[in-house]
């Protein structure tokens, strides 16, 4: 396994579990079959997690398993604020401590807004006291790294990504599909965010069959990046991808390639 610091220094695999997918029996995910996906995972280097709020059942599983096998310390948990149901910061802190007792841990390592998909929703969560209440788990260690996921387009990007000292964001990309949301041609989303040496993810979704690789040059920063994504007909195989790279950041294509594998259950650990 490869892996690639963030602004803070901490080394991520290249290579991250998204969570959304696990496999489910009766309506129920089959928590057997996604604990042995998940530590064949950590076994093989990844330990990069990521879940959110609103992925049914999703968090508590993560953190069953992660428990169950005392692991919690070997990975990193990235999770998602659902800010469209948050109404005070009496709700922000509620939805927060749900969290950590569905992840059975005492703090998130990469807590994200959930969709947040411009610069007007964010100002309304800061006059409920997002920001203030943002400086204060960071302050405590309860949250590490901060930062939004993100389905709009890239002017709005753009000016989120302004807006606020955020460590990382979410973007949708998709090799096949460069130009939808937040976008790869210069001056778009993608090129703002990487220029600003923050770290970027990236989630592609509904474009069909394909085995998805981006990989960049190096930047000045002497980093690397590289992304990957990939994709079954009956949903994700299971990868999170992501890229880091600094001020004056070249692109190519290229890199290494990830199969993702289906099952008659559906995809071995989803999105």
């Amino acid at each position: 396994m490869q892996y690639r610091s963030d602004r803070k220094g901490t080394k991520l695999s290249v290579l991250g579990y998204g969570c959304l997918r696990f496999t489910k029996e009766n309506g129920k995910i089959d928590i057997d079959k996604t604990e042995k996906e998940i530590m064949e995972a950590i076994r093989s280097g990844v330990n990069y997690f990521d879940t959110a709020y609103v992925y049914g059942g999703s968090e508590a599983a993560l953190g069953e398993i992660l428990a169950r096998n005392g692991v919690r310390e070997q990975v990193y948990i990235a999770t998602k604020l659902p800010h469209y149901l948050i109404k005070s910061k009496a709700g922000l802190e509620k939805c927060f401590q749900e969290q950590l007792k569905r992840l059975r841990t005492d703090h998130v390592d990469y807590y994200l807004m959930h969709m947040l998909n411009d610069v007007q929703t964010w100002q309304g969560l800061c006059a409920k006291g997002v920001d203030q209440w943002i400086r204060e788990k960071q302050a405590s260690g309860q949250i590490c790294s901060i930062g939004f996921s993100y389905h709009g387009n890239s002017a709005n990007f753009k000016e989120l990504l302004d807006a606020y000292d955020w460590d990382f964001c979410q973007i949708q990309y998709n090799y096949l599909d460069e130009h939808t949301q937040a976008g790869k041609q210069r001056n778009s989303g993608h090129y703002h965010g990487t220029s600003a040496g923050r770290k970027i993810s990236t989630a592609s979704a509904g474009r069909g069959k394909a085995v998805i690789c981006r990989s960049s040059a190096e930047a000045d920063s002497g980093r690397v990046g590289i992304s990957l994504a990939v994709e079954s007909d009956r949903g994700y195989g299971g990868i999170v991808w992501y890229e880091f790279v600094g001020n004056g950041a070249t692109e190519r294509t290229g890199g290494i390639g990830i199969q993702g594998r289906r099952t008659d259950r559906g995809t071995d650990g989803a999105l």
